[in-house]
Formats: structure tokens, C-alpha cells, sequence
């Protein structure tokens, strides 16, 4: 995870949005929120 990829997972917790538009669909798809939750990837 690199620190872009960081800052997108934080600001979706923070800001309660799950869905995530990405081509990085592999690294993505193992990121999770502090709570554990998985985020929704679009495309």
C-alpha cells in the first residue's frame, strides 16, 4: 500500500463512502477499513 492508496481507504472511512472507482483492482480488492470492512470497487 502506498501512501496514495492509504489516504483513499482513510477518506472513505472517514466520510463513510465504500465505493472506490480504481483500475488497481489486485491491491484494492485486500485493502480493508479499520473496522474490517471491504470496499467496493467500480470498474
Amino acid at each position: 500500500m502506498d501512501f496514495a492508496d492509504a489516504t483513499l481507504v482513510l477518506l472513505a472511512e472517514e466520510l463513510g463512502v465504500m465505493d472506490i472507482l480504481t483500475l488497481d483492482r489486485r491491491g484494492f480488492s485486500t485493502y480493508r477499513t479499520g473496522k474490517g470492512k471491504a470496499l467496493r470497487l467500480v470498474l
